[in-house]
């Protein structure tokens, strides 16, 4: 009987060495997932930076950069007008140009028949 409350009693001890040993184990496990909970934290707090920096970003490219792009096609549809009067002006320049050169024609026309009647008139004599 004696040996078998020895061999209890080993067992006992075993049982309580692995009590222990698990107990350590858990421990471990609980100082790691506080860790895992303060990295998770400031995972948190990162992101939350992240996204305030990427709405002010965005508030940003409204306000900066969009009016700037307005800008630049308020200044193309005035040079855009600028152009078309100059496309006008050149029109009327270039009928202007027409008439003149229709009339230049006329007037050598003419000239050359006044040429001629000089000529008529100078064999008459």
């Amino acid at each position: 009987m004696e040996e078998l409350l020895q061999q209890i009693l080993a067992k006992l001890e075993d049982l309580s060495q692995g009590q222990q040993a698990q107990n350590q184990r858990l421990q471990r496990l609980e100082e790691g997932q506080e860790a895992l909970r303060t990295d998770v934290g400031s995972l948190r707090q990162g992101q939350e930076a992240l996204q305030n920096r990427l709405v002010a970003l965005e508030v940003r490219l409204e306000n900066e950069v969009f009016e700037k792009i307005r800008a630049l096609f308020d200044a193309r549809q005035v040079h855009l007008d600028y152009f078309e009067s100059i496309r006008d002006a050149l029109t009327r320049v270039e009928e202007n140009i027409d008439h003149l050169i229709r009339r230049e024609r006329q007037q050598d026309i003419r000239l050359d028949e006044h040429d001629r009647e000089i000529r008529l008139l100078r064999l008459r004599k």
